[in-house]
């Protein structure tokens, strides 16, 4: 199915907790990209997506209770077969770890690509350990890759499919039986970390196979210190359907100031602008 129509500014990763990625619960200390490049030595170990990235030591928590956790995470990356097939394991492997912080009720999901398999339980468990009280950490392994260009590769497929999957299994706003090429009516905010502004859109996706396809592109495809984000609205069988919806929708956003702060707050913004 196509893309029928785009109807404002982008981006969003708030998925829909049908993520479901994982065996723990975790919390990871992302930092903010800055322009300023790293220097050699250091290139990627001070960002969380980064193969490279390590959390300080001294920032590291949990003692004897940390060392069996990564000794627990370490277990279950050396039970991963990499790819391509039949390529020898190696502690230097790459591997693709999805990511989700759930608190009240807003679910920010991510997928890393970490290398070696001490550097991955260890960025784990960090994650795991670093979780809030309130919040919800979970984790899932979803590949082992042999070459970082093959990890990318992963990671852009376990991202699709997880999205797919959330898409899915939102329910229909409608009578009737859920299908594949349903309507969905998704918001969309571009956020810049910086000034916690974002750019809100809404669009109307027709199909879970699109709708997937447009939000992979929306969070890969974002300007550094900016982060996506993206909710369903609403699912119907037909485009007359959504054409309501969202015009509703938007004529919500313009009028009243009590619920654009809650748009904010949904999106975790200071400001927001419908574009």
């Amino acid at each position: 199915m196509t893309l029928l129509r785009r109807l404002g500014c982008v981006e969003i990763w708030f998925a829909v907790a049908a993520f479901v990625i994982g065996t723990a619960a975790l919390n990871s200390a992302l930092g903010q990209e800055t322009d300023k490049p790293l220097p050699a030595k250091r290139a990627g170990r001070d960002d969380p997506s980064s193969p490279g990235y390590r959390l300080p030591s001294n920032e590291r928590k949990g003692g004897a209770q940390r060392n069996k956790l990564v000794a627990t995470i370490e277990e279950t990356l050396n039970g991963f077969t990499p790819k391509p097939p039949r390529s020898k394991k190696a502690d230097e492997d790459f591997f693709v770890v999805g990511t989700i912080d759930l608190q009240h009720h807003h679910a920010i999901v991510d997928f890393v690509i970490q290398e070696g398999v001490q550097q991955t339980a260890n960025f784990i468990a960090d994650f795991v350990l670093g979780k809030e009280p309130g919040m919800i950490r979970e984790w899932r392994v979803f590949a082992r890759a042999k070459t970082l260009k093959v990890a990318e590769v992963l990671r852009t497929r376990a991202k699709s499919e997880s999205i797919e999957e959330q898409l899915a299994a939102f329910k229909l706003s409608t009578t009737g039986r859920k299908s594949p090429d349903d309507y969905f009516v998704v918001g969309t905010a571009d956020l810049n970390v910086t000034t916690l502004h974002a750019d809100i859109r809404y669009e109307i996706l027709s199909g879970v196979k699109s709708a997937a396809d447009f939000i992979i592109d929306f969070t890969f495809n974002l300007p550094k210190n900016h982060r996506g984000e993206w909710h369903v609205f609403f699912r119907a069988h037909t485009q007359e359907e959504a054409d309501t919806y969202i015009a509703q929708l938007r004529n919500w956003y313009d009028t009243m100031e009590q619920q654009r702060a809650q748009m904010a707050a949904i999106y975790n913004a200071k400001t927001t602008r419908r574009c």
